[in-house]
């Protein structure tokens, strides 16, 4: 009995090491605060600028970490376009309704030029409609 025991703690101490920080929650309000953020306006709804980064964010072989519909994405795995990251920096992109029709993105990250390049292809892609 000690030892399955001694076993499902082994196990559970592997897996806890092995998720890194994976296991725990990003923390989106510390994203969202950063002052150093890549914005900018689009002549679209809120819903199509969320759909249309996840859709980038599967095409440049990045994950959507955490996620609450039409409000935020924290994405991660950004090393296929960015390379002097790691896989697990994360990348804020908030999404604000400024008008009806008008929304605002914000991207976010605690590594200044992953953000900026994240925010630069991304806005490219939403304003070429996903193309």
């Amino acid at each position: 009995m000690k030892y399955i025991i001694f076993k499902i703690c082994v196990l559970f101490m592997v897996a806890v090491f092995l998720s890194g920080c994976a296991l725990f929650l990003s923390d989106v309000q510390g994203l969202w605060e950063i002052k150093e953020a890549h914005t900018k306006v689009f002549d679209k709804d809120v819903a199509d600028c969320y759909d249309m980064t996840l859709s980038a964010l599967a095409k440049w072989g990045a994950i959507a970490f955490q996620q609450r519909q039409d409000d935020y994405i924290v994405g991660m795995q950004f090393e296929n376009i960015f390379k002097s990251c790691i896989d697990t920096t994360e990348v804020g992109i908030f999404f604000t309704q400024t008008d009806p029709h008008k929304t605002e993105v914000k991207v976010t990250s605690l590594n200044y030029n992953l953000s900026r390049a994240i925010s630069q292809k991304l806005f490219e892609y939403i304003e070429k409609d996903g193309k």
